[in-house]
């Protein structure tokens, strides 16, 4: 009689067990969906910054972000870097290119006057800074 009153039991913790982790199971969606629903737009998650990274002399950065605004559709969600002095905060380049966020890329130094974007989507491209200050789009060393 004890072993039958011993096995009941068993299956009644059995049962708790699976219900507990179903209603677990159903909280953490309920979770999920809800947060995704607060977090922030598509509008705000393209004006966030993916990555800063600073110059080999660690006087200037390079701040990559996404173009979000929808003015110009083939534009939208690529990428945008700045270059500015670390010191002043001064812009000294920005430039629109014609990568999308949404494809694997990935942006470097080359040296402190040489920025190098590889996108899978356009290939590889560098920016290089003149004596006059301006950056333009040169084939990569």
């Amino acid at each position: 009689m004890m072993r039958g009153c011993q096995r009941q039991r068993a299956a009644g913790h059995g049962e708790l067990r699976r219900r507990g982790a179903a209603i677990l199971g159903l909280a953490l969606l309920a979770l999920s969906l809800a947060s995704g629903c607060s977090g922030p737009s598509e509008a705000e998650r393209g004006r966030q910054q993916f990555q800063v990274i600073d110059s080999p002399q660690n006087d200037r950065t390079l701040t990559i972000g996404v173009n979000a605004s929808r003015d110009d559709p083939p534009q939208y969600l690529t990428l945008v870097f700045e270059v500015r002095d670390k010191a002043s905060g001064d812009l000294l380049h920005r430039q629109q290119t014609r990568a999308s966020s949404r494809m694997a890329w990935s942006m470097r130094w080359l040296d402190n006057r040489t920025v190098q974007l590889s996108s899978s989507d356009v290939g590889t491209t560098c920016w290089q800074e003149q004596d006059d200050g301006a950056w333009p789009e040169l084939p990569c060393p």
